[in-house]
């Protein structure tokens, strides 16, 4: 069983508070909202942070408003609270619906719009435990030089969070955003990967 590293907890009720104790803890602080992502990969030793700040008192991040042009949604907002919000349906059923879509009951209860928008990219090399990630020598996300997603022919993929296709705003969508039909760039010779045996 993966357990947490030591870390220590704080509970702000406000905004103010929150930017306070991430000013003084620099970056040995990670914010902590539903924890889907966080968590696990503290599990795997990704990120070891000294102090969690949690989001989960901070009413303010969890404001939800419609108006005629667009909608206002609060960081905090989870995912489940998003997907039920019948107050979207008039012009922005298709992020309701995104929302439900995503993952399972679960996770959806603790998993935040804020965290959605912000989560780390997948990748099945890197989202591995320690042990595992020094077997080949770790990668070039975290302590190593090689990327092993990427092979020869284009056909690496980077996933988006499920909702930002639908946060994406047309009138500020461009050529350099996230194109679920594109492939990443092909590698340079030093980074094409090799196969790593197993054991």
């Amino acid at each position: 069983m993966m357990r947490l590293p030591s870390f220590r907890y704080e509970a702000p009720t406000t905004p103010e508070s929150v930017v306070e104790l991430l000013a003084q803890a620099g970056p040995a602080a990670k914010v902590l909202a539903g924890g889907t992502d966080l968590l696990p990969n503290m599990k795997r030793r990704h990120q070891q942070p000294e102090l969690l700040v949690s989001l989960h008192q901070v009413e303010d991040l969890k404001q939800r408003e419609v108006f005629l042009e667009g909608c206002s949604l609060g960081a905090g907002t989870t995912l489940t609270e998003l997907a039920g919000d019948e107050g979207l349906n008039a012009g922005h059923r298709a992020l309701r619906q995104a929302a439900a879509q995503v993952a399972t009951p679960h996770l959806r209860n603790a998993a935040t719009i804020g965290g959605n928008v912000c989560l780390d990219t997948r990748c099945t090399y890197y989202d591995q435990n320690e042990e595992w990630r020094q077997s080949i020598d770790y990668c070039m996300k975290a302590e190593g030089t090689r990327c092993w997603s990427r092979r020869p022919r284009p056909s690496a993929w980077r996933s988006p969070p499920p909702t930002a296709p639908r946060l994406s705003s047309p009138s500020t969508a461009s050529s350099s955003s996230w194109d679920p039909t594109r492939p990443a760039a092909s590698p340079s010779p030093t980074s094409t990967r090799t196969t790593a045996s197993s054991t």
